[in-house]
């Protein structure tokens, strides 16, 4: 796994319980080795949550990405600002989703400590 990729864990820590219904999972690959894992972020804090993982990228002449398109990107931990992983990135707006609602995908290397780290 890439270095840094501690984990994820602490995003969820900063959402109240009026973003209780956002959900945080492994949409592919598995808990064991693979290449690639696909994490998606949908619910009313998706799109909080991807700030919070691209942290001072953003605000240091980045732009959020594009709904619908597909950008490398590097995601931070929330806390320690610590560069966890360069992922790939799509942020896809309500209504036009899948689940109706705001939808983030993160392409991340599969390594069981990336993929553990951002769904404890």
């Amino acid at each position: 796994s890439p270095p840094n990729a501690r984990n994820f864990r602490n995003l969820r820590t900063h959402f109240s319980n009026s973003h209780s219904d956002t959900i945080y999972a492994l949409s592919s690959g598995s808990s064991s080795k693979c290449g690639v894992a696909v994490i998606r972020i949908s619910g009313k804090a998706a799109k909080d949550s991807l700030g919070i993982l691209l942290g001072s990228k953003t605000s240091k002449g980045k732009t959020f990405p594009v709904p619908r398109k597909v950008t490398l990107r590097e995601l931070f931990d929330p806390e320690t600002k610590e560069m966890l992983d360069k992922s790939l990135v799509v942020f896809m707006e309500e209504p036009k989703s899948f689940t109706g609602e705001d939808t983030v995908e993160l392409h991340t290397h599969g390594g069981r400590a990336v993929i553990k780290g951002v769904l404890e």
